[in-house]
């Protein structure tokens, strides 16, 4: 049965935390000492070590009651004998601290702090992230009469303190609001509400709650809490900040609450899901808390810059959520408040380096890598065709293996003399001919036309001493047009030889800037290849499909060197239809598929 968390009264009280005085009650070193040593005295005598003076350290229990030459910092119920309090209760100016270039001044409370913390024995208190939570002693109150379970007490001993009474008990329709509100963050069902109206007994306030925990709306109010600190949102969060699927994360979130997962698998399936032995479907999903984070396809952005944001981005929060702490202070200067050195920040984000992510997410829905979330009901069907899909695939790999003995073997019959290729009279085919040194030809469909070359470009050696075409600044080569269009299947290829100075290039292109720059264009900027194929206008809509394609921004092209590039488009008008190779190999590519 649940626990009857939610009080039968009214409470109209101001709670304030007092400093100690003179009363004496125990001083609090996190909440009193702690600050006035952090503000005061870490510049010199805390976690940096390149500002540290005199070997000295306070923010550490070990530096602050150790034996140095002239004495102990801290001597506990002695402030006379203790190195802090004679040197910031000094006589002479000059041996004061914190010193006058410090622009820092302990007021007389602050100073009497001191004093009566060393003298009530200078406990030294964990911060509160590394402290096991332990059970409180109950405090004593006035009426236990009143008391109805341990908030209670906690509640009444303030009101005692502050001469406050509690306000009248609240009536059992007002209690069924507030507790529906809290728990699921609507009003109460109008016949849950009537049964407990109804419901005379002592148990009416738990079967209330028990119901309230078991309605699918606890789990939708109370995981939006989680959501935020964990940054979850249905847009990428900048720049165009289209729509992106991360709703089954958030769903899944919604379904750990409404069955009580145990929160050390809770927090183990988000943060390495992927890496349990034989993950299931929804453990990958976990770890979409890993995705969560803001994401851009800005034009402009450097690459390895937004690489290091992401990675500072879940290492803040996993500190933020995971370990109670605000490291991301550390990002800039060891934190003279947490225990968190610069190092050690710099060091979590390692663990954040090594995914496969891209950087720019292609203003897509589903930016690779992804993970296909069948609904429940298609599971089962779902985990049948990966199963087939393995099988075909290990019969693919053997196959594979065979192949060059089975196409030997079929070369020997002879029987590819006999076969036509319908390539040969539907396909447009054009290639740039070199073979004469000084003047370029196009061969267009079995007819050479002569190339028209504009500013300082020549004729040299090339890849395995083929001829190729060298373009100057400013200049270019006129090619006759190729009717490509979003439903028209292709293949290029070419040599590209990528100069050592890097910069923005358009490699090839034929394309209409008045008519909505309908055509293909191929472009190489800070070293990385992309093709974009943009189709007629839709009647309708008035929109045009504009796929484009790019290789992942861990395949920049050498300078230096002359790389073989082919880009394949299958005639879908669709990013998924345009492959990139690179010297044969495929290229793993991001894109987008937008309209203009």
């Amino acid at each position: 049965m649940a626990c009857r968390l939610i009080l039968f009264c009214t409470v109209t009280v101001v709670l304030l935390w007092l400093p100690s005085g003179a009363d004496g009650q125990t001083v609090d070193f996190q909440r009193e000492v702690r600050p006035i040593l952090a503000d005061n005295c870490f510049r010199c005598h805390g976690p940096d070590e390149s500002s540290r003076q005199v070997r000295l350290r306070l923010d550490t229990e070990e530096g602050a009651f150790a034996e140095r030459p002239n004495g102990q910092p801290v001597v506990p119920g002695d402030p006379s004998s203790s190195l802090l309090y004679q040197r910031v209760t000094h006589d002479n100016q000059r041996l004061r601290m914190p010193p006058v270039a410090a622009n820092k001044t302990l007021t007389d409370e602050q100073i009497d702090i001191l004093e009566r913390w060393i003298d009530q024995g200078a406990s030294w208190d964990q911060h509160w992230a590394f402290k096991a939570v332990t059970k409180s002693v109950l405090p004593a109150v006035s009426n236990e009469s009143w008391v109805r379970n341990p908030v209670d007490q906690f509640i009444l001993a303030e009101l005692d303190a502050t001469g406050l009474e509690p306000a009248p008990e609240a009536d059992k329709r007002t209690i069924a609001r507030r507790v529906a509100l809290d728990l699921t963050g609507l009003p109460p069902d109008p016949v849950l509400l009537e049964r407990f109206l109804a419901d005379g007994s002592d148990e009416a306030y738990e079967t209330l709650v028990e119901e309230l925990l078991a309605s699918v709306h606890w789990g939708e109010h109370r995981a939006r809490f989680w959501l935020d600190a964990a940054r979850y949102g249905d847009t990428h969060g900048v720049h165009i900040d289209n729509y992106r699927e991360m709703y089954p994360y958030r769903d899944w979130v919604i379904k750990a609450f409404n069955e009580n997962k145990p929160f050390d698998e809770f927090t183990v399936e988000q943060i390495a899901g992927d890496l349990l032995p034989d993950p299931s479907l929804d453990q990958l999903v976990a770890t979409g808390f890993q995705r969560n984070n803001i994401t851009t396809n800005e034009g402009g952005v450097v690459p390895e810059e937004y690489e290091a944001i992401y990675a500072k981005d879940r290492a803040e929060t996993i500190g933020g959520v995971f370990l109670g702490l605000t490291i991301g202070c550390a990002t800039c200067h060891d934190h003279k408040f947490d225990p968190i050195q610069q190092r050690e920040f710099y060091a979590m984000t390692a663990f954040f380096r090594n995914t496969t992510q891209y950087v720019m997410d292609g203003n897509v829905s589903d930016p690779p890598p992804i993970l296909v979330v069948p609904e429940d009901a298609d599971r089962a069907l779902w985990d049948s065709l990966r199963a087939d899909a393995a099988q075909l695939d290990h019969r693919i790999a053997r196959r594979a293996a065979s192949v060059e003995d089975t196409f030997a073997e079929w070369l020997a019959t002879g029987e590819y003399q006999v076969l036509a290729s319908p390539l040969e009279a539907t396909a447009e085919r054009m290639r740039l001919v070199l073979d004469d040194a000084t003047t370029p030809v196009v061969d267009l469909n079995g007819m050479r036309y002569p190339v028209d070359l504009e500013g300082n470009s020549h004729i040299t050696e090339g890849p395995d001493g083929q001829p190729s075409l060298i373009f100057g600044a400013e200049s270019w080569a006129r090619l006759p047009s190729l009717s490509l269009n979003t439903d028209t299947a292709f293949s290029m290829a070419l040599w590209i030889y990528q100069p050592e100075e890097e910069g923005n290039y358009i490699v090839a292109g034929q394309y209409d800037v008045e008519d909505g720059s309908r055509g293909w264009s191929m472009n190489i900027s800070s070293r990385q290849l992309s093709f974009r194929l943009t189709g007629d206008e839709d009647s309708e809509t008035g929109r045009r499909p504009a796929p484009r394609v790019a290789p992942s921004n861990l395949r920049r092209m050498p300078p230096g060197e002359w790389t073989h590039i082919v880009i394949t488009h299958d005639g879908s008008g669709e990013r998924a239809g345009m492959n990139v190779f690179r010297d044969g190999d495929v290229v793993e590519a991001s894109g987008s598929e937008y309209f203009t």
